[in-house]
């Protein structure tokens, strides 16, 4: 919208052209959008020029019955509103009572989409960095806390109107409130993406494990909402691919930091430690080889050093008869065994 001047510089009424319309842009990604506002501008620039029509892109589909409803009928008459389109669909799809608060959750979504635009390219963009790309040490900036606080207020609002809608209109209500959970645990989870970023920078690897397993908690919780609504088969798709992009990642990365903090923590740490001098062999070399620590009564440790030592005069050695006595031979006696068969031996 800020660059409709250019449409002016396309000589569409010699040369019929045609203006691409984008419902879903794929270079925010899989958050809720709906640009039907902005699409009626440029609808309207584009029937006081001269163009010959439009043609839509789209990423995700669910999101967009509302600004397809507009564009059916802005197509063939120039005097349809959004809100006039709004207010007809949300009343016989969900009845009058509903109307005000699906309002809000409309306009809510539609004010993230606009600043998404120009603060959000690439955020969830489908690629196998879509959510590890965030792993930076930085906060959320203002423009995407604002579009979090659009959807928290639009998801209120869709909680009232699910309240106050007639039966056929509980699954239209059902799906916003299933999107806008999603789109708000997607954000909550880049925001603690970027503390884990924090803590592993200021060498705290539990704070990033902890930032880490509750972005994790976050997009399970997001995903199994969005699973609850899907409408058709571009839902399922970009459910798929986040499993894929951002699930199976953060798994990889927890288990990453996980290891490298069980191999840099000590087994035993020392609390209080002192190092004292107790005892020191006069030999040398030195030979006090065993040291046995162990408790006692009363929460007393025990602490002891088995020395082995030479004589400082060799000793004489024993007789091959001193070692015979005594050895194990010297307990054995010789037994005679009686004619008639058998061996002799010992015992």
């Amino acid at each position: 919208m800020k660059r409709r001047e250019v449409l002016k510089g396309v000589p569409a009424r010699e040369v019929p052209s045609v203006l691409i319309y984008t419902l879903h842009d794929d270079n925010v990604g899989v958050l809720p959008q709906l640009a039907t506002h902005s699409l009626h501008e440029l609808t309207r620039d584009l029937r006081d020029l001269g163009w010959a029509g439009f043609s839509t892109r789209y990423w995700l589909t669910g999101d967009h019955d509302p600004c397809l409803a507009y564009l059916s009928r802005a197509a063939w008459g120039g005097t349809v509103t959004p809100e006039a389109i709004y207010r007809d669909q949300i009343t016989h799809v969900c009845g009058e009572a509903a109307v005000p608060d699906m309002l809000k959750v409309l306009s809510e979504v539609e004010a993230a989409t606009t600043t998404l635009e120009w603060h959000g390219l690439g955020l969830t963009f489908p690629v196998p960095q879509m959510m590890l790309q965030h792993w930076k040490p930085r906060s959320l900036s203002a423009e995407l806390k604002s579009v979090l606080t659009a959807y928290q207020t639009g998801l209120e609002a869709a909680r009232r109107a699910l309240l106050k809608t007639q039966p056929a209109g509980k699954s239209y209500i059902s799906y916003w409130i299933g999107r806008l959970e999603f789109g708000i645990a997607y954000l909550q989870a880049i925001e603690a993406v970027r503390a884990a970023a924090t803590a592993e920078a200021a060498k705290d690897p539990a704070g990033a494990i902890r930032e880490a397993t509750r972005a994790q908690d976050l997009i399970k919780r997001g995903l199994t909402a969005y699973a609850g609504v899907v409408r058709d088969r571009s839902d399922k798709g970009a459910i798929a691919v986040m499993n894929e992009y951002v699930v199976r990642p953060l798994e990889a990365r927890i288990e990453g930091l996980k290891q490298k903090g069980a191999a840099a923590s000590p087994a035993v740490r020392a609390v209080d430690f002192q190092s004292r001098k107790i005892y020191q062999s006069k030999q040398d070399p030195r030979y006090t080889s065993w040291v046995s620590f162990f408790p006692g009564e009363r929460g007393q440790w025990y602490l002891t050093c088995e020395e082995v030592t030479r004589p400082e005069h060799p000793l004489r050695g024993s007789s091959p008869q001193q070692l015979y006595e005594n050895g194990p031979a010297a307990g054995l006696r010789q037994v005679e065994i009686p004619d008639g068969g058998g061996d002799a031996g010992i015992g």
